[in-house]
């Protein structure tokens, strides 16, 4: 389930846009500006857009829209 503090109006936007979603998998290691860096556990393809559910170093899991979150792929 998607949780309101997963989410925020200063993420609306992510510069990610000309990522390939193709390169966003299991295990692949991501860096968010404010829960830090963490490893992707789930993603699922949800139209143009990718669910991800990220494992975060100090911040616990996550559940994210890939196109709203402030993520780079490391």
């Amino acid at each position: 389930m998607l949780s309101s503090e997963n989410f925020s109006t200063s993420e609306s936007q992510n510069v990610q846009s000309n990522v390939n979603l193709e390169e966003v998998s299991v295990g692949r290691k991501v860096k968010h500006d404010k829960f830090g860096v963490g490893t992707i556990v789930s993603a699922v393809k949800n139209g143009d857009d990718m669910k991800v559910t990220i494992a975060f170093d100090n911040m616990g899991i996550k559940q994210l829209m890939f196109s709203m979150a402030p993520l780079k792929l490391i």
